[in-house]
């Protein structure tokens, strides 16, 4: 008899490498991701010492938020294999940490995107432009804000539908 639960065969037909396998693979790229944009951060202020407070806080608050998005990333991957190890019915469960990590997303996508949007309306001079492209990004916040919002409530991933 197996401790865990299961044969390795049922874990083998649970499908673990397409969903924590990709899951792991996923928050491994994020990881590195995350570790770039700390490098390009501390060579911004490295180099642009004489840029606004303004634009300085807009990158410090972009690396605070990264970084509690990335701490709940590697909590949400923890919850899944190292907690539920081997208990294959957590694979339809919404951990809340990746719910969580939906608002992060969320707001990092707002600063960084109302930024370009100005940076186009300084380059452009086209307030028209601008002020759809900010509707456009308004509009994609308040997506990612409801959808996290719904995504609260359920408790599998069948029930995001």
């Amino acid at each position: 008899m197996y401790r865990l639960g299961y044969t390795p065969s049922q874990l083998r037909m649970a499908g673990l490498d397409k969903t924590l396998g990709m899951l792991l693979i996923g928050a491994l790229v994020s990881a590195a991701l995350y570790g770039v944009g700390c490098l390009q951060a501390w060579h911004y202020y490295q180099k642009f010492k004489g840029d606004s407070a303004l634009l300085k806080a807009l990158v410090a608050f972009v690396i605070v938020i990264d970084t509690c998005q990335q701490a709940l990333v590697a909590a949400c991957v923890y919850t899944y294999l190292v907690t539920n190890f081997s208990n294959i019915q957590i694979l339809d469960r919404v951990v809340p940490t990746l719910i969580i990590e939906v608002f992060f997303a969320a707001f990092i996508a707002l600063a960084v995107q109302l930024f370009y949007c100005y940076r186009f309306y300084s380059v452009s001079d086209s307030p028209v432009a601008a002020g759809i492209l900010a509707l456009v990004i308004v509009g994609a916040f308040a997506t990612e804000i409801v959808f996290a919002l719904k995504a609260m409530t359920t408790e599998t991933f069948a029930e995001l539908e």
